[in-house]
């Protein structure tokens, strides 16, 4: 039999794409986490970039440049920084140890054999698709840490970039800038503009002083910036003596929990918090990534119920609750979700035994902690919050497991669709009604169009250790980061 594609009227997708975040667990981790760390993203790695855009908008503004003559400008003075950066690297490769590559290096590298051709590196779509270059994942952290602002109806400067460390950091960008080409040894002898010179340079102290200035109006978002920094800085030194160290697993359930000076951080209980409630994230999706795999043609949901059930040991949900070992010893956390007896079990069985012991930790943790870990906007989605599962399993507590598994199962599957259809918009241009989604509901059967991803969501911790190498707050030595005399400083 044919396969069916649909009426011969349409293009036979029905406005189908795949979404992202499916079940909408990760809204409040994401929230907290920006909250906690502003001006960092898990696009911002380049310390350099934050100066460099407001080294561009200092120099338009100077020069009375319109908007599409300060694009060029960005555009140009990108490519210098990025061949620049693509030259020193490979001449000096332990000056970039621990570093990416700047933006744009998959379309720069290749064409620098001979030097750089400014003007076909910087055409609209060469280096960068974005009419703005790099600049648009870093133009809300660049204002938010004050390296950027608007006068009118154009970005200048902000209040805290200082003019003369910008020119002296960046001495000779313009001048290069504004070349149709450069030879090899002019970049090679421009090295002072290449990213991995932030350490030293005018502009990277001045960027040490905006990342953690000196004093902040606490808990002001300058200073939760500051104090995550300098909590991040302590947790390394704390974990020198570990081969592979997990920070966010030392955080919530070390020793180093007892460390007076981590402790006397205003963001070490918030970010308990929220690193306990990624754990939660991560079960979730990764429960939900399983289920999807096990869908198989036109597939009743009755039956993944099923698939799951046969994955669960077999007695009342009370039984399998009492078996997962606890998150909790009085007040002290403990790493239940990784212990070895948890790590064995397979993925179904892990995935919900860590939401259990997730669950159990609701109403347990002390005041700043709970409100980090499950907030009250939380309420809003009614689903899946850590207080709701535990609910969940207390109501069901004498029932079978098996029936339990198979009543999640229906409850996710309709979760998915509900925020699918929450998320899905017509497309006017198109002409028709797209829905992001992976998992598609006829009449009671699922069919996929493709599987989910799994996993947790980024705290920004790696791209806050990328930016702080680049101002030289850490070192990346025999593989890992380690704390320079200018982060015990800062």
């Amino acid at each position: 039999m044919p396969d069916v594609a649909g009426p011969l009227w349409t293009d036979g997708d029905g406005g189908r794409y795949a979404g992202r975040f499916p079940l909408a667990v990760e809204r409040h981790a994401m929230a907290q986490v920006g909250h906690l760390l502003p001006g960092i993203t898990t696009v911002t790695p380049h310390a350099r970039y934050y100066t460099l855009h407001a080294t561009v908008f200092a120099e338009a503004r100077a020069r009375g440049l319109d908007e599409a003559a300060t694009r060029r400008l960005l555009r140009r003075a990108e490519v210098v920084v990025g061949a620049v950066s693509m030259v020193h690297g490979r001449a000096d490769p332990a000056a970039h140890a621990g570093m990416r590559s700047p933006h744009g290096s998959d379309h720069l590298g290749p064409r620098l054999d001979h030097g750089a051709d400014i003007d076909a590196l910087s055409a609209d779509g060469a280096y960068a698709q974005a009419g703005w270059g790099f600049w648009g994942p870093y133009v809300a952290s660049e204002f938010a840490m004050g390296l950027l602002a608007t006068e009118g109806k154009k970005t200048i400067e902000g209040p805290n970039a200082d003019h003369a460390a910008l020119r002296a950091g960046f001495d000779g960008l313009f001048d290069l800038a504004s070349r149709p080409a450069l030879t090899t040894d002019q970049l090679t002898g421009a090295s002072h503009l290449c990213i991995c010179q932030t350490r030293n340079s005018a502009d990277g102290l001045m960027l040490q002083r905006v990342l953690i200035p000196e004093s902040a109006t606490a808990m002001h978002h300058d200073d939760r910036r500051a104090q995550t920094l300098r909590m991040l800085l302590r947790l390394t030194d704390l974990t020198a003596h570990e081969t592979t160290p997990k920070l966010d697993h030392a955080l919530a359930f070390s020793e180093v929990r007892e460390d007076p000076d981590l402790r006397a951080f205003d963001v070490f209980p918030a970010w308990t918090g929220v690193v306990l409630r990624t754990f939660t994230v991560a079960g979730w999706r990764n429960l939900w990534q399983h289920l999807v795999a096990s869908i198989e043609g036109f597939m009743k949901v009755d039956a993944l119920g099923d698939l799951f059930a046969d994955a669960l040991p077999s007695g009342s949900v009370r039984d399998f609750v009492d078996s997962r070992p606890p998150g909790m010893d009085g007040a002290r956390l403990l790493g239940a979700e990784f212990a070895p007896e948890v790590e064995a079990l397979g993925v179904a069985e892990r995935a919900l035994s860590r939401l259990v012991i997730g669950a159990g930790r609701s109403g347990r943790l002390d005041e700043r902690t709970q409100a980090y870990f499950q907030g009250q906007r939380d309420e809003q989605y009614q689903q899946l919050t850590p207080s709701w599962l535990q609910d969940r399993l207390t109501e069901w507590s004498d029932r079978p497991l098996r029936d339990f598994a198979i009543w999640l199962t229906h409850q996710l599957v309709a979760r998915a669709e509900r925020i699918a259809l929450m998320k899905a918009s017509f497309d006017y241009k198109a002409g028709r009604f797209r829905i992001p989604t992976r998992v598609f509901v006829r009449d009671g059967y699922l069919f996929k169009d493709s599987d989910e991803a799994g996993g947790g969501v980024a705290l920004r911790w790696g791209s806050a250790f990328d930016v702080m190498s680049g101002v030289g707050f850490v070192a990346r030595a025999d593989g890992r980061w380690v704390v320079t005399d200018a982060g015990r400083a800062a």
